[in-house]
């Protein structure tokens, strides 16, 4: 379950006034332009932590929201500070 990510989707669409349909209406055309298909079912499942979308969702999703795709997409804030924390510890990228 991805909580941060389902917050941060919910507080953007709450900044925007956006529903769900509302979004869903703003990502068509974007979505037509680059072949990626967003469903009601795939932003219910965002929005419950269900799941997170991939790349080319994510992009949509931030187009949609004006934000940052950085700041929406949880997972990277957590690389961030893995990478940090590594090179703090002087390890290496990946382990063996």
């Amino acid at each position: 379950m991805n909580t941060i990510f389902s917050e941060r989707l919910k507080k953007a669409m709450d900044l925007c006034g956006y529903r769900q349909a509302d979004v869903l209406e703003k990502a068509a055309s974007i979505c037509k332009e680059t072949g990626t298909k967003l469903a009601s079912g795939d932003l219910s499942q965002y929005l419950s932590g269900k799941t997170v979308p991939r790349a080319k969702k994510l992009d949509v999703l931030a187009q949609v929201l004006a934000v940052n795709n950085d700041w929406l997409d949880a997972m990277c804030l957590w690389s961030v500070q893995i990478c940090s924390l590594r090179q703090t510890l002087r390890l290496p990228h990946k382990l063996d």
